[in-house]
């Protein structure tokens, strides 16, 4: 695949400032704004993943920032800020990371250019009562189950695993994380996580088992923060991951409950355009690129 560089960029925005992009950190977040820009009747602005450009290390290293497709649009993003000769004169690009852990972590980087989701990622947008309702009630072979109670469980679970992320993320210790299937416990119609089992395991796995008092002073400290929204607490991928996993016997088609992927479209297929037009990441990107036509 052909991969632009960031020099590239820099002279066409220089020197055609009428260009309107989106750039995202990859295919499946491009597929999405697609759809809701076309959804929407917004034309002109051309959507565009982040693998699109290549972003050498060292680019990476001069903002202290690892190898990943978000630190890859943030770094491009701080680029072009730089590079181009009057910044303040360009409103036609932006572009579009998640969260993650920064809302906790204080590493979140601010640019002209950059806008961060909302909550922690796109699939939070979904993390609705209504919306896994939808998905239970027509996917699945149990139509009567409680999304409440669902939903309940998948709060904890997912804030537990968010947590344990979270301070890995802040130790700076990269290590690994277990897959928590083997963990999670169903009850009636909600789930539950061991989370001490994983945690024992996931510091021995790793070789830190001598830093177990460290790690759970931190865990003990990120617990004590008061989040109002849930999703600013549960990491996206794992909220689609455990959903699937609790649907896995009772999705109609024996091949989906065993593919996260799957249920993400599910989650996606929910979508109204109108509510997620009220979110301040929706305004923003409709207010500065289509202002900006």
């Amino acid at each position: 695949m052909y991969q632009r560089e960031i020099a590239e960029l820099i002279v066409l925005y220089e020197f055609e400032p009428e260009l309107r992009s989106l750039w995202v950190e990859g295919p499946s977040d491009r597929a999405f704004w697609e759809w809701y820009l076309s959804n929407k009747d917004l034309t002109g602005v051309e959507v565009n993943s982040i693998d699109q450009v290549n972003v050498p290390d060292d680019v990476l290293r001069r903002y202290g920032l690892t190898a990943s497709n978000k630190n890859r649009a943030i770094a491009t993003a701080l680029e072009l800020e730089e590079g181009l000769s009057d910044a303040d004169d360009h409103a036609s690009f932006l572009f579009v990371v998640d969260l993650d852990f920064d809302h906790f972590s204080g590493r979140q980087i601010e640019g002209k250019f950059i806008v961060y989701t909302d909550f922690t990622a796109v699939e939070m947008y979904f993390f609705d009562p209504e919306v896994v309702e939808k998905i239970i009630k027509l996917a699945t072979k149990k139509p009567d189950r409680s999304a409440q109670e669902l939903m309940q469980g998948l709060s904890e679970v997912g804030s537990q695993l968010f947590w344990i992320r979270t301070a890995n993320e802040i130790l700076g210790w990269g290590m690994t994380l277990p897959n928590p299937d083997k963990l999670l416990l169903e009850e009636n119609n909600s789930i539950s996580f061991d989370v001490e089992t994983y945690s024992h395991r996931l510091l021995q796995s790793n070789g830190r088992s001598k830093d177990s008092v460290e790690f759970e002073d931190m865990l003990a400290s990120l617990r004590e923060h008061c989040v109002d929204d849930v999703r600013l607490k549960i990491r996206g991928h794992d909220f689609v991951d455990l959903l699937a996993w609790t649907l896995r016997k009772e999705i109609k088609s024996k091949v989906a409950g065993k593919n996260s992927e799957i249920v993400a479209t599910l989650l996606l297929m929910t979508a109204d355009v109108g509510v997620l037009a009220t979110y301040p990441l929706f305004e923003r990107v409709e207010a500065e690129l289509f202002a900006a036509s």
